[in-house]
């Protein structure tokens, strides 16, 4: 089971709503194991600036099992995703893209990619939903009531 969650966001949240909401599953998730929030600065939300702070987002990502969210991604039921956090170890990282999704240098060395759908999403609800996942999976996996 990962030892430690990191969240590698670009940009902060704009909606209160969802900031909150993410900051309650994260105080959830922090009951069974390490969480982190890691956010990098957007000054342009192109793919040019992903060039620009290529450096930052791999050091960020150094060391840790990827987890990326993308349309392209593998859909999994609860209990799957439970499995793949149960069988890992170390540090996952997960990265939701911006609209102009992940970074390709991102999703190549991504141990995981992950879709909730192939509708397009608000990255802040999918950066929600990732972290009440998360919950889920690690309730689950410790056999407790929340997943009925």
């Amino acid at each position: 089971m990962y030892s430690k969650v990191v969240f590698l966001h670009f940009g902060k949240f704009k909606s209160k709503e969802y900031e909150a909401l993410f900051s309650e599953y994260i105080k959830r998730l922090s009951h069974y194991t390490k969480v982190e929030v890691k956010e990098l600065k957007v000054e342009r939300d192109e793919p040019a600036f992903f060039e620009k702070i290529r450096t930052k987002v791999l050091d960020a990502l150094k060391g840790s099992t990827v987890m990326t969210l993308t349309e392209r991604g593998k859909a999994l039921t609860s209990k799957e995703f439970s499995d793949f956090i149960n069988r890992g170890t170390g540090v996952l990282s997960i990265v939701v893209g911006t609209s102009w999704g992940v970074p390709s240098y991102v999703e190549d060395m991504s141990g995981m990619s992950l879709s909730f759908g192939k509708l397009t999403m608000p990255h802040e609800a999918v950066r929600l939903l990732c972290a009440e996942q998360l919950y889920r999976a690690y309730t689950i996996i410790k056999g407790e009531s929340y997943h009925k």
